[in-house]
């Protein structure tokens, strides 16, 4: 009977974190566009693929010029995604804001 309560327990822990972002690393924020999560290090940016339907903020700067990545990082991989009707309905970009936001290194 024991065992049964600690699994329920480590279940309910798990679907609560995985629901509210808190296993994906974003600093905070719920997702929402009045409550975006929000994007504090370079776990948090990578975090992004994982919710690309989310309204995020970006709240610090991330250095990442260091790193080199084999693979679209904050947008899906696969051709599904990238239909004309699929791309219309997820607009990334105008979903990822921040304060004086400046990419270093795009023209």
């Amino acid at each position: 009977m024991e065992n049964r309560v600690v699994v329920s327990l480590v279940i309910i822990q798990f679907a609560f974190c995985c629901l509210t972002g808190f296993c994906f690393g974003f600093a905070g924020g719920s997702g929402s566009s009045s409550d975006p999560y929000q994007i504090a290090s370079q776990a948090d940016l990578e975090a992004v693929t994982n919710f690309p339907a989310a309204h995020y903020i970006l709240v610090n700067d991330i250095d990442l010029s260091s790193t080199t990545y084999d693979e679209a990082v904050i947008s899906p991989n696969e051709a599904s995604y990238w239909s004309s009707s699929y791309a219309k309905a997820l607009p990334l970009p105008a979903a990822l804001t921040g304060l004086d936001t400046k990419y270093q290194g795009s023209q």
